[in-house]
């Protein structure tokens, strides 16, 4: 987007300081987002202790993959 180079190994050496040089108020591409459903209700189990965060594990009940539980239920 706004015809910006992107490195994607800068962005993930740096610490989040640093912003993209386009002023405030510049208006760039139109962008379209669209939902789905796509679960709810995990539990992630992480390994915190390499000095980053590092995925271990998932798990869901069936109910929170079915489509038909996503408006109704959880509340």
């Amino acid at each position: 987007m706004f015809d910006e180079p992107y490195d994607n190994e800068a962005c993930r050496a740096g610490d989040g300081t640093q912003t993209a040089p386009i002023p405030i108020g510049t208006v760039g591409d139109e962008v379209l987002f669209t939902a789905f459903f796509n679960g709810w209700g995990y539990v992630q189990l992480f390994d915190a202790s390499i000095g980053r965060m590092a995925e271990w594990d998932t798990y869901a009940v069936p109910e929170a993959h079915d489509p038909r539980f996503a408006l109704t239920s959880g509340r």
